[in-house]
């Protein structure tokens, strides 16, 4: 719409120019006088006149209704409620609070060219509109979950064999100590089952990284470009060269005295919480859990995809979305894993550190959280 308003005033501009033209040569040049000494019109120049009035007249009234009808369907693309990206609801079974988070544009990838090559190129996404949990899915909810499914017996085997309806909890305990720490040693299975049950589908991992970067440009963290104990939970007990400088997280409050100690941490338990969009922990406590098939050149197929502006439009690995849900127990194929853990190093702290790994695989320092789409 904005090139046709151009075009517009540049056909105006040239229409008055050669009307100014034409009109100074007419009273210049093409007037003669006759026996009284009055001007004499050139009727070639006033016929030649007419017709280009004629012309502009009707090409302008063309171009008007192109510029109505293009920004009706510009309209239709892009019509979203009026809605702040910090107003939250309550949806599904699970009580989980999300965030609205309006959908735009971003670039996805490392725009520092410290990372992963699997983190580039870096390149140019749009998003539709969609609701986030603020906190990663909860030991408290997961064990509902259980419950309900399994008619309140939590050791009846499912039949479908990728689904473990019986975790150790002990192992967990080991690491999320209470119902309100985040559900860890579940595999891509347990997580798409729960979001299936909860009305809910695991994100994409370019919602993953547009949620994470809460809206700005080029940071390194979700919060900015240096590392900070005090916004996540991270470094814990690492050992070996990349523990140097890492180190774990100040507390709001002393942990319990009679408590294991936690490796993960509560929604609440950071002395801050200056993170994207208000989500809590998106940035490490625990890795979490995407969609989409893990494919290393994915970034440069997008880069390749791209249309005449270098956009690509909700990017997703894999299958169709809807397909994904619908069959997620016949997949076998690797999935990702985004966002750092607590005994991570800060390298994989990173917004756009990419991991992966086999749908069954489950582990101390993996979790996920739920999206659902804002327009259905």
């Amino acid at each position: 719409m904005v090139y046709l308003t151009l075009l517009l005033l540049f056909g105006i501009s040239i229409f008055a120019i050669i009307f100014g033209v034409c009109l100074s040569e007419q009273i210049v040049f093409d007037h003669s006088k006759n026996n009284n000494g009055s001007y004499i019109r050139n009727p070639n120049l006033f016929v030649i006149m007419k017709i280009i009035s004629r012309v502009f007249v009707f090409g302008l009234l063309f171009l008007l209704i192109l510029i109505v009808s293009c920004s009706e369907k510009e309209n239709e693309k892009v019509k979203q409620p009026s809605m702040k990206y910090d107003q939250t609801t309550i949806h599904g079974k699970d009580g989980s609070k999300m965030v609205y988070i309006s959908g735009g544009e971003f670039e996805m990838g490392d725009s520092f060219r410290e990372g992963n090559e699997n983190e580039l190129p870096v390149h140019r996404v749009y998003l539709h509109s969609f609701y986030m949990d603020i906190n990663e899915v909860t030991v408290g909810q997961y064990k509902e979950f259980l419950k309900q499914k399994y008619s309140n017996d939590l050791m009846v085997s499912d039949s479908n064999q990728s689904i473990s309806s019986r975790p150790n909890w002990k192992e967990i305990e080991a690491y999320s100590p209470t119902e309100q720490h985040p559900m860890v040693y579940v595999s891509w299975y347990d997580a798409m089952q729960y979001a299936t049950w909860v009305g809910k589908r695991l994100p994409t991992e370019a919602e993953w990284e547009y949620a994470a970067r809460g809206g700005q440009i080029g940071l390194r963290y979700p919060w900015g470009n240096y590392i900070d104990m005090t916004l996540a939970n991270y470094g814990s007990n690492n050992v070996g060269p990349l523990s140097s400088d890492a180190y774990a997280p100040i507390l709001a409050g002393p942990p319990p005295s009679e408590a294991p100690v936690p490796k993960t941490l509560k929604g609440d338990d950071l002395r801050q919480q200056l993170a994207s969009y208000g989500l809590k922990s998106i940035a490490a406590n625990v890795s979490e859990w995407c969609l989409d098939e893990w494919n290393a050149d994915f970034y440069q197929e997008c880069k390749d995809n791209g249309d005449i502006n270098g956009l690509i439009r909700d990017p997703f690995s894999g299958e169709k979305v809807v397909d994904i849900v619908r069959d997620f127990a016949t997949i076998t194929t690797p999935r990702v894993l985004r966002g750092g853990a607590w005994n991570s190093h800060h390298f994989r702290v990173r917004v756009s550190y990419r991991n992966s790994s086999l749908p069954t695989f489950t582990s101390n320092n993996v979790g996920f959280r739920c999206v659902k789409d804002a327009f259905p």
